[in-house]
């Protein structure tokens, strides 16, 4: 008799135990013959905090004839690397030692030029330098000698080489925007039109309705978030609300999915006066009324060398971890950025990071170079 409740005993034991194991484990199912990676809610490989050193830093205030106050950058494979501001046209390009070699392009109407307000944007691509805005590409080669230009009929690109770009386009619908994303090829030939897919869209996203219009607060408003992978030519889509990333070829087939567990964090009162803290003025009592009761799950991804992925999930109101995926969509790390650096804005390469930080109640630019995870980083 004991023996039996032993055996019973021990047989409870084990099949309680295999659910909790199984959880450890990426399972890959196929779903609808769509290959779905669904991983644990941990790491395999736990948490790894970056350790890093600064290469490179620009001040672009130390040159009288740069105007930058604000400025967003692009850097090349190499280092190079190209400060510019988005609203007033202006770039300014530096080697990878930080040596000053120009301005890029100039104000005005005429080939290669630009004017303001235009959603002006600069790319490297692996043989040239493009420039968009006022609808607008024009091309230059790597020494910033301007070749050519032609018509987009697009203001806000992203480039993924230089004939072909993602764009993005919005209207309003009964609960925010309906939001698509496209990829564009342009034509080689002239009077034929470029091709377009679409490659995501969504509903009810980038904006929350109040009486008075709307706002968008990335902790809560429901978005799409992407990323775009270059080298690869593949792009991931997150609707932000739920831990589901697609992989698609930038032709629009789905390549996988990504999942893991997680569960929306609640809003509580003093997170919801963090988060209002930030808009100034303003009808304060119907704002706070339209704030959801939970956070969004994602609030940015980017791509990461040699194929991984960077996951920016929330766990609070204005707080967030970053997982890291391998180039299979299994769950490998949790980064903890290095000391005295936030990485929400940074952009990463082959070697490390780069991102535009404050200094002196200044902004400079500063490259970094990751010693750690050789794996991702070289």
């Amino acid at each position: 008799m004991n023996r039996a409740f032993f055996i019973g005993g021990m047989v409870c034991l084990i099949l309680s135990l295999e659910p909790a194991h199984s959880q450890d484990k990426v399972e890959m199912k196929a779903i609808d013959g769509i290959t779905h990676v669904l991983n644990p809610k941990k790491p395999v490989k736990g948490t790894v905090r970056l350790q890093a050193e600064k290469t490179l830093e620009i001040n672009p205030y130390v040159y009288e004839q740069i105007g930058l106050r604000y400025f967003d950058f692009v850097r090349d494979s190499n280092g190079d690397v190209i400060l510019f501001n988005t609203s007033v046209v202006e770039a300014q390009r530096f080697n990878s030692k930080g040596e000053y070699l120009g301005a890029l392009v100039r104000k005005g109407q005429g080939p290669g030029e630009f004017t303001d307000r235009g959603f002006f944007k600069v790319f490297f691509t692996e043989a040239k330098i493009l420039a968009t805005g006022n609808m607008k590409l024009a091309k230059f080669d790597k020494s910033g000698r301007f070749l050519d230009e032609e018509k987009i009929g697009e203001f806000s690109v992203y480039f993924v080489d230089e004939d072909s770009f993602i764009t993005q386009s919005s209207r309003p619908d009964d609960k925010g925007m309906l939001v698509k994303i496209v990829f564009v090829e342009l034509p080689r030939a002239k009077n034929t039109q470029p091709s377009r897919t679409t490659l995501f869209e969504a509903a009810g996203v980038g904006m929350i309705k109040v009486q008075n219009g709307g706002f968008d607060d990335e902790y809560v408003t429901p978005n799409i978030r992407y990323a775009v992978d270059r080298s690869s030519k593949t792009i991931y889509f997150v609707h932000n609300k739920e831990y589901k990333i697609h992989v698609k070829s930038l032709k629009g087939d789905i390549l996988r999915v990504i999942e893991k567990p997680h569960r929306a964090i609640g809003l509580n009162s003093k997170g919801r006066k963090k988060l209002l803290s930030k808009f100034k003025g303003g009808d304060l009592k119907s704002l706070e009324a339209a704030y959801p009761d939970k956070l969004v799950v994602i609030k940015d991804i980017k791509v990461l060398p040699r194929g991984w992925l960077a996951v920016f999930r929330i766990t609070g109101a204005e707080l967030f971890e970053i997982d890291v995926f391998d180039p299979e969509g299994k769950y490998r790390y949790i980064l903890e950025p290095p000391q005295g650096i936030s990485l929400e804005w940074a952009v990463f390469h082959d070697a490390g990071f780069s991102l535009v930080e404050e200094k002196d109640d200044l902004f400079v630019y500063a490259d970094y170079r990751i010693k750690n995870l050789p794996e991702i980083f070289k």
